[in-house]
């Protein structure tokens, strides 16, 4: 059964092409990993399927009485409401109204609470104030924390919470993983792979999304194709396309190659016998222009040792402490790094990861101990927000 539709959509940004007349059709059962580089148009696809933004052209059919429940990539920073009061939102207008019924109860205004019950009764809301406290109950969350005090782990938890409340026939997810911690990640795994409603899914986690998805959505210069596989048979498939979309650039550039010194030898191509010669040759040439090459793979070049430097020091650490409030985060901690060496840093939502980074970097003073930094080393840093 047809969910969602998508009918010739494009979308542009500035001059760049993000979906070029795309078709495709979500079907009720369907898991989809939308599949793409970094800067292809992946969220703003995203977007399109939510609403949040509008094509440029073509049309979202979306069937009658379909909920739609969208995770944005990035979860807010700066949001001061508690954990209960955010998943609530996700239910509308009985949300707010549990939200108000709930602060009326802690500030022990029972006579205004009387009232609210009753509206509460009317709208059948005791279920979802159920849902609610499940919800929380199921993804650890305390619902009297406020969420600007949360890790990114941990606010990527009740934002999924706040969209999975509202028991969508449809739920879109943007790296749902992102700063996930390794168990949450399996959890996360384990609940899509039992989620009974239609899934669309980006994330870069290769080993996650082989285990849900039963279709891919490759979106590839602008254009998007679909295979009806999974994430594994996807990955054959695409390489055996762009090794035949090589092969057939080679044999393309070599034509146009002899057709240029062709037209360079002068009188001959303009006798009217080859003008037809001639207008392939312009085609051509319009073509190359226009061809949008395949990206190339990313390469990651490692630090080689630079044996003319005096030290190969990059930190030192002596007995460092960091406090926040009554959580030390950071304890009697002492290490040595060095010029080339690869450390991951691994540990649970909350438990200071980003706090040591920052540590290292001189955005945040030890509570004691000392950090020595490597005045020739320059640094630099990818932080967990970046929108892709």
């Amino acid at each position: 059964m047809p969910l969602i539709t998508l009918d010739n959509i494009s979308l542009n940004f500035s001059e760049k092409p993000i979906l070029n007349e795309v078709n495709a059709t979500i079907l009720k059962g369907d898991k989809i990993a939308l599949i793409g580089r970094n800067g292809e148009g992946k969220s703003s696809f995203m977007r399109v399927l939510a609403g949040a933004i509008e094509p440029d052209d073509g049309k979202v059919k979306i069937k009658n009485g379909i909920k739609i429940s969208y995770l944005e990539q990035t979860p807010p920073e700066d949001n001061d409401k508690n954990l209960f009061d955010i998943v609530a939102e996700g239910l509308g207008d009985i949300g707010e109204i549990l939200t108000q019924y709930q602060q009326l109860m802690t500030e022990e205004k029972l006579d205004e609470a009387a009232q609210l019950q009753e509206q509460i009764d009317q709208l059948d809301g005791w279920q979802h104030l159920h849902k609610i406290e499940t919800l929380l109950n199921r993804f650890t969350l305390n619902p009297k924390v406020i969420l600007s005090t949360l890790s990114g782990g941990w606010r990527r938890r009740v934002m999924l919470a706040r969209a999975l409340i509202q028991e969508p026939n449809v739920l879109l997810l943007d790296e749902p993983t992102n700063h996930m911690d390794i168990t949450a990640i399996l959890d996360l795994e384990k609940m899509l792979k039992d989620y009974h409603g239609t899934l669309v899914l980006i994330s870069h986690d290769r080993a996650f999304i082989a285990g849900i998805v039963n279709k891919v959505f490759d979106l590839d210069r602008g254009n998007l194709a679909v295979f009806e596989c999974g994430y594994d048979d996807y990955v054959k498939r695409k390489q055996n396309l762009l090794n035949s979309e090589d092969l057939a650039n080679k044999r393309f550039d070599k034509k146009l190659a002899q057709e240029e010194v062709w037209i360079r030898q002068g009188i001959k191509a303009r006798r009217t016998r080859n003008e037809g010669r001639v207008r392939a040759l312009e085609g051509m040439r319009q073509s190359f222009v226009g061809r949008r090459q395949t990206q190339g793979k990313i390469k990651i070049h490692s630090v080689a040792e630079d044996e003319k430097r005096a030290s190969k020091l990059v930190f030192e650490l002596k007995k460092i402490n960091y406090s926040i409030a009554d959580l030390q985060l950071v304890k009697d901690f002492s290490m040595l790094v060095l010029k080339g060496e690869k450390i991951g840093i691994i540990g649970g939502n909350g438990s200071g990861k980003s706090t040591f980074i920052k540590l290292l970097l001189d955005e945040l003073q030890p509570t004691s101990g000392t950090i020595r930094r490597s005045k020739t080393i320059k640094l630099a840093i990818l932080t967990k927000c970046v929108k892709c």
